[in-house]
């Protein structure tokens, strides 16, 4: 395939040897390395991998069996929640470039979806770009019995890539009327507290406990492998390719369920951490879920938060319950916070204790506090001045009655 290499550096697309991979000392076929079939024996352009994984595997500490409804999470990612489990289709792809530029095409991607005995697993790979048009269609073919993604960052790259693939080859695109369920904003939001990166694989590990196999190559080589292969013919170094995408389709399914377990608040005690629960309060209280938002509050603040977390996820519940008109509970908790010099608790209460209770002195001495508190940690000064002459001026007048 020397000549389609050539072709395709003059295209620009930046062709690499995937130089840690020890080429096999006889040349293997891709058949020979990777148990699967040709969609056409003849042409040998579309290679199809199907595996069946029996629900109740465990992935890691996960067990693969699907959730009843996932209503929640669907409210979470604001998409419609009566879907149902079989319309989502768990994807991810292998691409020949990590940028989605023109250049780039999609040479393998990886699919997922339940049934009612398995989490089936199928893979399709490009033998050659040549091969695209054959490739793409029939990937069509099994994306029209879904109509909701599954996938980790594919609302940036791998939806957006492989649209792109489908109008470069004349292919009507009915990616737009596709629900998308992206994992990755999901795990931002839940795991924003507690892990510095939420990258898939470090996901895996903090919170599937998943260790992946010897048999794992690094995202970044996947290209160079495939252009290698494509050069040589020597499928060997492929199967580790084949094994990365396969981690990746299942550890989605794996993660959609812990998310789905951890958002209706099903996980047990062990496994529930309290920055986990009141990062998850947090989004669920923005989308007005006040209920289950409240839960998440209570179940984190009753455990050990670090003091500044404790702090913020009080004035947070206390701001939840204004909005929704509990004011006695709400000044419970921006008590809490505001004991422990937390600035914006402090001026909650004097808003409060002003325009609610009428007490202007009460109102007076919290935004005294306030003010303490901004000059001991260098805040603007000015709206809490003019708050403490207004605060100043009713007070008088109160007294002079």
């Amino acid at each position: 395939m020397s000549e389609l290499l050539d072709h395709l550096k003059t295209l620009g697309l930046k062709v690499d040897k995937a130089a840690d991979i020890q080429p096999s000392e006889k040349q293997l076929t891709l058949d020979q390395v990777i148990h699967g079939r040709w969609l056409d024996e003849t042409r040998k352009g579309v290679y199809i991998v199907e595996k069946d994984i029996p629900l109740g595997s465990n992935h890691g500490k996960i067990a693969l069996d699907p959730p009843q409804e996932f209503n929640t999470l669907s409210r979470f990612v604001e998409i419609q929640p009566e879907k149902q489990l079989g319309s989502l289709l768990f994807i991810d792809t292998e691409t020949s470039s990590l940028s989605t530029g023109a250049g780039s095409f999609v040479f393998m991607v990886g699919l997922a979806y339940f049934d009612q005995e398995n989490l089936k697993v199928i893979q399709l790979f490009m033998d050659s770009p040549r091969d695209e048009l054959e490739y793409l269609v029939y990937l069509d073919s099994i994306l029209a019995n879904f109509d909701t993604f599954v996938s980790y960052n594919g609302k940036s790259f791998d939806i957006p890539m492989l649209r792109s693939r489908f109008i470069m080859n004349h292919l009507p695109v009915q990616f737009g009327d596709y629900q998308h369920i992206d994992l990755l904003h999901i795990a931002r939001r839940i795991w924003k507290l507690r892990l510095e990166s939420r990258k898939l694989g470090d996901i895996e590990r903090e919170i599937l406990a998943y260790q992946r196999s010897e048999e794992e190559i690094p995202g970044w080589l996947v290209p160079q492998i495939y252009f290698d292969y494509m050069e040589s013919g020597d499928a060997h170094p492929l199967n580790g390719v084949f094994y990365h995408n396969e981690i990746d389709v299942i550890s989605l399914a794996a993660l959609f369920i812990h998310i789905n377990q951890l958002l209706l608040n099903q996980l047990s005690e062990k496994e529930r951490d309290s920055r986990d629960a009141v990062a998850v309060a947090y989004s669920l209280s923005k989308l007005g879920m006040w209920d289950l938002s409240e839960a998440f509050f209570k179940d984190g603040l009753t455990k050990d938060l670090p003091q500044a977390l404790q702090i913020e996820a009080a004035r947070n519940f206390a701001n939840s319950l204004k909005r929704q008109g509990r004011w006695e509970e709400a000044v419970e908790y921006w008590h809490s916070a505001a004991e422990n010099s937390d600035y914006f608790a402090c001026i909650e209460l004097a808003k409060y204790y002003e325009h609610r209770e009428k007490t202007y002195e009460t109102a007076l001495q919290w935004a005294q506090r306030a003010a303490h508190i901004a000059e001991e940690q260098n805040l603007d000064m000015v709206e809490i001045t003019h708050r403490l002459e207004r605060l100043s001026e009713k007070s008088e007048r109160h007294h002079e009655r």
